[in-house]
């Protein structure tokens, strides 16, 4: 769907076993990231992670940061665990309304405090325009 100068990209999902940038791993020291690409703009509705593997230390935190790598907003925080969490959950957006507007080079980023199986995902609904 095209809409003026716009797509819509419904979804990125990426899953724990392969994250699409050569077969990385997800482990207890890395992140996934949607970042906006040059010359676009996001709007961000939010995502779903999808946690399978536990043993205590599958903490979850999915927050927003600028080109400069300053966060913006937390938009989801969990103990660990396992089972999909929806965010932005509004225990930390509060009232801010969604979807949020994101410039080039923003990106949301999501850590899981413990390598995960391939039963666990990532998704990002976000409208891209430009």
């Amino acid at each position: 769907m095209t809409t003026r100068g716009g797509e819509v990209k419904s979804l990125y999902i990426e899953d724990a076993t392969d994250n699409g940038a050569g077969n990385d791993k997800w482990t207890s020291t890395t992140v996934q990231s949607y970042t906006v690409p040059d010359a676009k703009r996001w709007y961000l509705f939010g995502g779903t992670v999808t946690r399978d593997t536990n043993t205590g230390t599958a903490t979850l935190d999915v927050s927003l940061y600028d080109p400069d790598d300053n966060l913006v907003l937390i938009m989801d925080q969990a103990v660990a665990g396992t089972g999909t969490d929806l965010y932005p959950d509004a225990t930390y957006t509060g009232d801010l309304n969604f979807p949020l507007p994101m410039d080039p080079g923003w990106y949301v980023k999501i850590t899981i405090g413990q390598a995960q199986g391939a039963g666990a995902t990532a998704t990002c609904h976000i409208l891209q325009l430009g």
